[in-house]
């Protein structure tokens, strides 16, 4: 590295309490694939002339895009004061990296009409001061992946519709902690649910803003389908509150929250209760693939929140090991138990996976609760091995709902022969 000269020079190395700072010139640059936005609109596109085939053809594939339009964007940064530093106590040590510099960006946005001709173009930038920390770039201070033209998508979609009602303060995702939680509000409308996601999001378990680029982006509307929604439950989101889980028939789910200001428990149980009867009576019927609050629950179907998930059954060799699970990395989300057969549902966004892992009690060979320890002590799990040897594991992190489960697959266990007799 670098070291500046002149008034930094005599400070070069610094030691004050056991920290050590070496100043140095943080380099200047593009970030990202993509250098040759321009400051304005090129002439390769004209609007009323130019197609998307055209575009794509000039500019290659956008990096952010929606139905009618195209964002192209570029990052770069100026040279700043860069400050390399370690430290010591008598209970840790480490070192870590801080630069302040200008950062600018630019995005090209394209829209095109129905017949995918240009019907807008514009050229947007932006220069922010940031301090960054462990090369990592900072969060844009100009939306790169067109966010706000989805947002604004969103909004026009509900022009002359018929709005049941509107909740101002939601989250998504609802069902797991992470570092890309989006807050906004919910239109609840005739023909559709609608998240609109806020201009300050998304944002990690700190309440610090959080480089969209990082994050998958929610689902702006989901349609009332009646032949896709199988499932409607409430279920515990974050900090236990209470949420709504709309899963369609291939696993897919969202997950919204309500948080009320006042942090009255009963407005927010309230809410949920009440988009819940409000998607039943606008769908016309009442789901009963899974569990829930479908009619299925009747029958003694039941949901369990927050469970992981393994496929196999892998412990590790020694009691002492930093991994004390059965797989290299278990999966979130939620445990279905339902009349004919047991589903687990990966979590909202989790891991970029959606969809189900399912099987029926009829293959189900045995059920035990198995330790992923040598000798106890360590994590149990719900072992299900099925006919064709294959296990699932789960574990609800709960002794009583770890015997509950236990139990009811248990009592689900098909019939030897013997037992006919």
């Amino acid at each position: 590295m670098r070291v500046l000269k002149s008034g930094f020079l005599f400070a070069a190395v610094v030691s004050l309490s056991g920290c050590i700072v070496v100043p140095y010139e943080a380099p200047q640059g593009t970030v990202g694939p993509r250098t040759d936005v321009p400051a304005a609109v090129p002439d390769s596109i004209v609007k009323g002339k130019t197609t998307r085939a055209e575009v794509l053809a000039v500019e290659g594939k956008p990096d952010g895009e929606g139905s009618d339009w195209f964002v192209y964007s570029a990052t770069a940064k100026e040279s700043g004061l860069g400050l390399f530093f370690c430290f010591a106590t008598k209970d840790t040590a480490g070192c870590g990296d801080a630069r302040r510099q200008v950062w600018d960006y630019r995005r090209l946005v394209v829209r095109f009409d129905a017949v995918g001709v240009v019907s807008d173009v514009h050229a947007d930038s932006a220069s922010c001061l940031r301090w960054t920390g462990d090369f990592q770039p900072p969060v844009p201070c100009l939306d790169l992946l067109g966010g706000d033209l989805r947002r604004a998508d969103t909004l026009a979609t509900l022009q002359g519709k018929q709005v049941l009602t509107t909740y101002e303060s939601v989250r998504w995702p609802a069902d797991q902690e992470n570092d890309c939680t989006f807050y906004g509000k919910l239109v609840v409308a005739q023909d559709a649910l609608y998240f609109v996601a806020g201009p300050a999001s998304p944002l990690d378990m700190r309440m610090g803003l959080v480089d969209p680029a990082r994050c998958p982006e929610p689902d702006g509307a989901v349609a009332f389908d009646d032949a896709e929604i199988a499932d409607l439950a409430l279920v515990k989101g974050m900090s236990g509150d209470q949420a709504i889980k709309l899963s369609r028939k291939d696993g897919s789910h969202l997950t919204f929250q309500f948080y009320a200001k006042s942090e009255d428990e009963d407005e927010k149980t309230a809410h949920a209760i009440e988009v819940a009867d409000d998607i039943k009576k606008v769908t016309g019927r009442t789901p009963d693939s899974f569990g829930g609050l479908s009619t299925a629950a009747d029958g003694g179907a039941r949901t369990y929140e927050h469970v992981r998930w393994c496929s196999g059954w892998n412990p590790p060799s020694i009691p002492i090991v930093e991994r004390q699970i059965p797989c290299e990395r278990p999966k979130d989300g939620y445990l279905i138990l339902t009349a004919t057969g047991f589903m687990f549902q990966l979590a909202d966004a989790g891991d970029g996976l959606k969809g189900l892992v399912a099987g029926e009690y009829m293959d189900m060979r045995s059920v035990s609760i198995r330790d992923s320890g040598r000798w106890g002590s360590y994590s149990h799990w719900v072992a299900v091995e099925t006919k064709d040897g294959q296990i699932d594991a789960f574990d609800p992190d709960d002794s009583d709902r770890r015997k509950e489960i236990a139990a009811i697959l248990q009592s689900h266990l098909p019939k030897s022969p013997q037992d006919l007799h």
